[in-house]
């Protein structure tokens, strides 16, 4: 019973109240053996009030039923005759606290009034909760002569706490909630805010929720709460806390002030509601958000890497064409013309001498442009063999140098003319190695080529010959000894950044692109060609001036 319920018993006005000042009255009167008109008066007021607020039920001193009223009848939806004919209607559907017998029992020990709630069913089926009261009588003997029991309605009042604590109940289950005093001790906690915590209600009331700091939050975090809160307006915040076993949680957090009236604020209450596993899920969902979009990014990279890497090879193409028709174009030209210019002489009548001398150089300029075509068509079946896998190799232990003099004889012609050297020199214990002679001089002639086209008129050219341990596998420390041929001119370098891209197919470096002739294919075919011999070859800039080419082959 609430205590308003109390102050309401208790007030002179309750119904039970003036029945026990009836009762008094009717006591003494009995014992003075008087019956005044005063006192009969009393009882009429008395009852009048019974029969407007409060059911009554009056039971003999062995509890059989003396009588009833019209209110209790109406309250229970039947007449006074139905409830006396029929005595077990009266008979209580539910009791809290107090059952018949100890309530009887607290009236005479107290001789005065007991109380509790009582709950009968109506006509209709329908449960009425009442207030009940039990009022003793006795004679003017002092023996228990009757028992007055008065009935207060209070279903709309059980009706509604039994919603609050469905409601209180419901919340109890879902959310987390606690209470403070104005200083922040916890006063309460319900079961959830124990489940989430770890605590028992023992270990929290009297501390502070600082007990449950994670960390995880500035002190101004804490402090906008309070002056959120304390200006009126409630605080909701997602909180992260720490668990009695050390482990962290997240809750939906909403925090309101209380005042009392005098306006002081008295207690903070916060509801809480578990958000872990919602954080958990966000977290995951911005680590594979993140992850997703790294990839995106890389991907993005890689679509702009190999679109710049298509340009790059559209323009290869297209200076690769370009080239290619002026390498063309220019060997042609010379055959048609010088062949023109030889018939023309040929077709003179006498045929001088001098005559003659044209027609052999005329021949000996087409000579050398159907050779440079030829070279041109060559580089391009070695390609287009090399790229179908159908080039064939006749792999031989031989010795380098041999192979190297050949090559440098048939340059002898250009060397002279641009006041050329080229210097030998050979560290290697032995020059053998295990390679294709054809295919390697067309490498060497190549490189050769190079070097002599770009390297300055009066220069030298560096060959050398050495040994160089080589690992067989990344994973692997086991080594081995292959020979190394190094060629080192003294023309304008390459730049650093094209240092692998001039052995890629229709490239050429940017330094010696000038125009020179070549289509891009060289160096292609000789890394296709070395590759092929399990070797590696690669490009370097000296220190000075000029770059090196190296190549590795396997001596055995």
């Amino acid at each position: 019973m609430t205590n308003a319920n109390q102050e309401r018993d208790q007030s002179s006005d309750h119904p039970a109240t003036l029945l026990s000042a009836n009762s008094k009255v009717a006591s003494v009167s009995n014992q003075q053996g008087q019956s005044t008109n005063t006192s009969q008066i009393e009882l009429l007021n008395h009852k009048l009030v019974f029969d407007s607020l409060a059911g009554l039920i009056v039971r003999n001193a062995d509890y059989s039923l003396n009588s009833v009223n019209e209110k209790l009848a109406d309250l229970l939806e039947f007449s006074s005759d139905e409830l006396m004919t029929n005595p077990a209607l009266l008979t209580p559907y539910f009791c809290v606290e107090t059952r018949r017998h100890s309530v009887i029992q607290s009236a005479i020990d107290l001789e005065g009034i007991g109380r509790g709630e009582v709950c009968f069913l109506t006509k209709s089926g329908k449960s009425k909760w009442f207030s009940q009261s039990t009022v003793i009588l006795k004679n003017k003997r002092g023996q228990l002569d009757k028992y007055h029991i008065v009935l207060i309605d209070i279903s709309k009042q059980k009706y509604n706490e039994q919603e609050l604590n469905d409601r209180q109940a419901a919340l109890d289950l879902t959310t987390s909630v606690s209470v403070t005093d104005d200083k922040g001790i916890i006063t309460y906690v319900n079961d959830k805010f124990c489940a989430l915590t770890l605590f028992s209600k023992e270990e929290l009331l009297g501390k502070n929720h600082r007990i449950l700091n994670s960390g995880q939050h500035p002190s101004s975090f804490w402090l906008e709460m309070y002056q959120t809160t304390n200006s009126g307006q409630p605080w909701r915040k997602n909180v992260c806390n720490k668990a009695k076993d050390g482990s962290l949680y997240w809750l939906d957090t909403t925090v309101v002030a209380y005042r009392n009236s005098f306006g002081d604020i008295e207690r903070y209450v916060a509801i809480r509601k578990d958000i872990t596993t919602q954080k958990i899920f966000e977290e995951n969902l911005k680590q594979v958000v993140h992850e997703q979009t790294k990839e995106l990014r890389a991907s993005a990279e890689v679509a702009h890497q190999a679109r710049l890497e298509a340009e790059a090879a559209n323009q290869s193409k297209s200076n690769f064409l370009a080239n290619m028709s002026h390498e063309l174009r220019t060997p042609m030209h010379s055959i048609l013309s010088f062949s023109e210019f030889g018939i023309k002489q040929s077709n003179k009548r006498p045929l001088e001498e001098k005559g003659i001398e044209k027609i052999n150089r005329f021949f000996s300029n087409i000579n050398e442009s159907g050779q440079r075509l030829l070279r041109l068509l060559n580089d391009l079946l070695d390609l287009s063999k090399l790229e179908a896998g159908k080039m064939t190799y006749d792999f031989r232990q031989q010795d380098l140098t041999v192979c190297l003099e050949r090559i440098m004889t048939e340059f002898s012609t250009k060397l002279l003319e641009k006041e050329l050297q080229i210097k030998v020199e050979s560290k290697a214990e032995n020059t053998l190695a295990y390679y294709d002679h054809d295919k390697l001089s067309q490498v060497i002639a190549n490189l050769i080529s190079n070097a002599v086209k770009f390297t300055d008129n009066g220069s030298d050219i560096t060959i050398i010959l050495e040994d160089s341990v080589v690992s067989q596998e990344a994973d692997n420390d086991d080594s081995i000894t292959m020979l190394k041929l190094s060629i080192i001119d003294q023309g304008p370098g390459v730049p650093d950044e094209e240092l692998e891209t001039i052995f890629d197919q229709f490239i050429q470096s940017s330094k010696t692109n000038t125009g020179a002739g070549g289509t891009g294919l060289g160096l292609a075919i000789c890394k296709e060609i070395v590759e092929a011999h399990k070797g590696n070859i690669w490009a370097e800039n000296n220190s000075g001036v000029g770059a090196r080419v190296c190549f590795l082959l396997r001596k055995n």
